[in-house]
């Protein structure tokens, strides 16, 4: 059992003692990085609509970028998802679990291991971004199936805008789970309390160490609570009152 994670704007590099993995995509990632470091700073600013002083920013994150770097992949991811997920409090044992149970998509990379050795960069799939004559995604989906995912249940804990990245075979079962807010009967997605409670999710899968899919409805953390009503075979909701 692994699940897959979507990746975070916000990045830190690491220096983290694990056995690091290459990218599988790795000449892919390079198609898609090295133009970006041809950008210039008003390039930038305007095809991933960022602010002056953001591009500029951006801008060196590019231009020291390689296709490889020294930070394994769920280590460098920050923001709402990794801050539920909160990768430096887990045990040594269980960051090595988490690296090897763990994918993340990415616009640059495709779908990563979570050992992954990577540098920072700054995209999303929905920046004005071409490969080709191909949007991002449209690039990715055409590569996807080409990853081995080794496992026969995948959790995906994506986002919508990453979750088409994600390779679909005969021989694996993917379960997607999302989490909601009920107020006044209505259940709602509010995407700050979504993207922690992935995290925090993916958290509890490497505590537990499942065994079996039917073990996957029993998380309760932060008052979250199996939502059977809204649910079916291959969705997995949990909600808790607003």
């Amino acid at each position: 059992m692994k699940f897959i994670l979507s990746p975070s704007k916000r990045q830190v590099a690491s220096s983290d003692s694990f056995v690091l993995t290459q990218p599988h995509f790795l000449s892919e990632a390079d198609k898609v990085g090295r133009p970006m470091q041809k950008l210039s700073i008003k390039q930038l600013a305007n095809r991933l609509a960022l602010s002056e002083k953001l591009s500029e920013e951006v801008h060196q994150l590019w231009q020291a970028w390689e296709p490889t770097g020294k930070s394994p992949s769920l280590a460098m991811f920050q923001g709402d998802v990794y801050d539920g997920l909160d990768f430096e409090s887990l045990t040594f044992e269980e960051q090595s679990r988490a690296l090897d149970q763990s994918f993340i998509a990415s616009a640059v990379y495709g779908i990563l291991r979570g050992s992954d050795g990577i540098c920072p960069y700054r995209l999303d799939l929905n920046d004005k971004v071409k490969i080709g004559s191909s949007s991002l995604t449209a690039f990715w989906k055409k590569k996807k199936d080409d990853f081995n995912l080794d496992t026969e249940l995948l959790v995906d804990l994506t986002s919508s805008e990453y979750t088409p990245l994600i390779p679909i075979t005969k021989n694996i079962e993917v379960i997607r789970v999302d989490f909601k807010e009920e107020k006044a009967g209505m259940l709602k997605t509010v995407s700050f309390f979504s993207k922690k409670a992935r995290g925090l999710y993916a958290r509890w899968l490497i505590q537990s160490q499942l065994t079996d899919t039917e073990q996957l409805t029993s998380f309760k953390e932060e008052g979250y609570d199996f939502n059977e009503s809204a649910s079916n075979d291959k969705l997995l909701v949990f909600s808790r009152k607003a």
